[in-house]
């Protein structure tokens, strides 16, 4: 839910390259592999869990309600530790954090640290703003990608985020973060919606200078939501098109040509069922409880049982687990950047898969060679 100094990006070294790709690419597709044989012979586990690790926030987001909570709870850093390690030792390879904002818990790598030593590939989305230059050599140390939402330029990001400044605060974190990323993985997150998507080709043209991955999906929620703030249903055909002509020469653009594709279906509301909720993708709340999808809403409706308590082994053997995962295939249809890409990418093929990796390693191998220095990306915008 739930957003210059001047230097020059280093470039990656044959060895940090190797390193990179090491990292970010094989062991992840080993965990793919060994993930995607299960889901082919009927007998699927989760492969990417969410964990919203706070509700807590330091900005007002248009289409987020999480700043508005009083006091919300969330585990203490013992928990959280047991459940990421719990998850690595399932199987789980890829750990998606979230918030609220992650960054304003001081414990954030520790607890992405246990992960990672289970062998779990560790990602983060932060808004940017509590990127300091500390905090982001402690950040990139321990996370395989981090994620800094911006959703426009100045005027628009500032108004969607709902406080000026936080622009010019996120992006001087994304440049402390490129200042010490290593090998950890770069990008940008902008949630589309009809304030800003005539920004998202101008806005990735700029960002690609940065040597910087970019993702963008529509804005996803209950009906009068989306219907609030979505691209208008007459204009999303022709942007579109636009985005996929984009992306034939900007290999920055995150979402794969098959996913963009179904942005019309989203936004008219004529989505197709595409879900593998409790198959190949799970979330887990503030406070530990086991959901059976990432963003479905945060309601007992759709709790397995409490991670605090029981093992996600365990609760995966329930009958309460059979009676959620039976009632998701009734839930409405939706596209979100953490379940539609793996269910299309699961049911597709093997070249499906290579190209998919294919396209993530250009991105990582551009991000170090094709990077312009801070001072020369800001006189294109």
């Amino acid at each position: 839910m739930s957003p210059v100094a001047k230097r020059t990006c280093s470039k990656l070294s044959p060895e940090a390259l190797v390193v990179g790709v090491s990292r970010n690419i094989l062991m992840p597709a080993l965990k793919v592999a060994n993930s995607l044989v299960r889901y082919k012979i009927g007998c699927p586990r989760p492969f990417f869990v969410s964990y919203q690790i706070t509700f807590r926030c330091n900005r007002r987001c248009m289409f987020c309600d999480a700043w508005k909570l009083k006091n919300p709870k969330e585990l203490d850093t013992d928990q959280a530790k047991k459940i990421v390690s719990e998850l690595g030792d399932l199987g789980v390879g890829i750990l998606g954090i979230t918030g609220g904002e992650p960054l304003i818990r001081r414990d954030l790598e520790e607890i992405a640290a246990v992960a990672r030593r289970k062998g779990v590939v560790v990602g983060v989305n932060t808004n940017g703003t509590l990127l300091t230059p500390k905090r982001a050599k402690s950040i990139s140390s321990v996370f395989d990608t981090v994620f800094v939402s911006l959703d426009g330029f100045e005027e628009t990001h500032d108004k969607i985020r709902g406080e000026e400044g936080t622009f010019r605060a996120a992006l001087a974190g994304l440049k402390n973060l490129l200042a010490v990323k290593g090998d950890c993985v770069v990008g940008v997150n902008f949630v589309l919606n009809n304030v800003n998507y005539k920004e998202f080709i101008p806005f990735c043209n700029w960002i690609k200078n940065l040597g910087v991955f970019i993702t963008g999906f529509p804005v996803g929620g209950e009906d009068d939501f989306v219907s609030a703030y979505s691209i208008p249903s007459d204009k999303v055909d022709g942007f579109v098109l636009d985005v996929l002509k984009e992306k034939q020469t900007n290999p920055f653009i995150g979402p794969s040509e098959k996913v963009i594709e179904y942005f019309p279906k989203f936004v008219k509301g004529e989505m197709p069922h595409i879900c593998d909720a409790g198959r190949l993708y799970m979330g887990v709340s503030p406070i530990g409880d086991l959901r059976i999808c990432p963003i479905l809403p945060n309601s007992p409706d759709w709790k397995i049982g409490s991670l605090v308590t029981s093992s996600m082994a365990e609760l995966l053997g329930t009958s309460r687990f059979q009676q959620v995962l039976e009632a998701s295939k009734n839930c409405k249809s939706c596209l979100a950047g953490c379940t539609t890409p793996y269910s299309l990418l699961f049911r597709g093929s093997a070249p499906d898969l290579a190209k998919e990796a294919f396209t993530y390693y250009r991105v990582v191998r551009n991000g170090g060679d094709h990077a312009l220095s801070f001072s020369d990306a800001e006189q294109l915008s």
